[in-house]
């Protein structure tokens, strides 16, 4: 073979490799097109996680099971997205994998330092925190790492934020109540007058985002209602905050679109125990 060939040759292999490269499957990513709507997917909400049996429920779902749902979404190709990724895609500057599912946690309990961060660590997955303020101050100034019952401090959350498999959002400094005040969560209550619900409303969910800055140096784009208690008082105030996003607790899909108020009433699957992954999944996932 002469020199001219050789170096032929060897220009068609390379040129083969970097086909082959760019072609392979490495989580192609869908971009929106102008006023269409993108991919359909599942957004799902977890609270406690729990090494044992004995306080499985609604709201409590064991570690094993966890990492058993982790698995599943993995093996049927699902990735997992945040709420800043999904944001960016409905205002056209971002684009989503072809299927999406985000994870989301709510409240702040210190398990998911325990269980769900090493998890997500181990099999490379995002999910998005919504923390409570008054939670987090409370086990920062006393400290007790109890993981069925204790909450996140400041440490905590600062780490996991700056790994980038967590995202940190807003779930109130102290609105995380029902009872006790006459309040649902953040909602207005019954003969309160929109001005005393204004400032409440921005004193606590302002005065959150403040501490989110103060704490771990982030503005948060989502909010995330408590019991899911929305009222239409107070998405104004939220847009007011520079909010782009709100999770509730409506069991319904999303479905990627351009920017708009859809995105004030994203709607989550509860995960509940006592359910297999494969069961709960395929009747929440498209």
């Amino acid at each position: 073979m002469t020199f001219r060939w050789k170096n032929r040759y060897g220009i068609l292999v390379l040129v083969v490799l970097l086909i082959a490269v760019a072609s392979y499957p490495v989580g192609k990513m869908v971009r929106a097109a102008a006023g269409e709507e993108g991919p359909t997917f599942a957004i799902i909400m977890y609270h406690q996680i729990a090494a044992g049996t004995s306080s499985l429920g609604k709201f409590t779902l064991q570690d094993s099971q966890l990492e058993a749902d982790m698995l599943y979404l993995k093996e049927q190709g699902y990735e997992t997205i945040t709420m800043s990724q999904l944001i960016d895609y409905a205002k056209g500057v971002g684009g989503l994998p072809e299927k999406p599912v985000m994870l989301t946690f709510d409240d702040g309990y210190e398990s998911f330092y325990g269980y769900v961060y090493p998890l997500l660590q181990k099999y490379n997955m995002k999910a998005v925190l919504s923390v409570v303020g008054e939670f987090v101050d409370r086990y920062t100034e006393n400290p007790d790492h109890n993981l069925r019952y204790s909450c996140l401090d400041w440490d905590e959350v600062r780490e996991m934020q700056a790994s980038g498999l967590v995202e940190i959002q807003n779930h109130t400094y102290n609105m995380h109540s029902t009872g006790k005040t006459g309040r649902q969560g953040c909602a207005i209550k019954k003969g309160e007058s929109e001005e005393d619900y204004r400032a409440a409303f921005l004193a606590d969910v302002g005065g959150m985002q403040e501490k989110l800055q103060a704490e771990l140096g982030i503005t948060a784009n989502t909010f995330t209602y408590p019991f899911g208690a929305l009222c239409k008082q107070s998405v104004p105030l939220l847009k007011e905050l520079g909010f782009s996003a709100a999770l509730t607790c409506r069991e319904e899909p999303v479905t990627a679109a351009p920017y708009g108020d859809w995105m004030y009433r994203l709607g989550r699957y509860n995960r509940p125990s006592g359910k297999t992954s494969e069961a709960f999944f395929e009747k929440v996932l498209p």
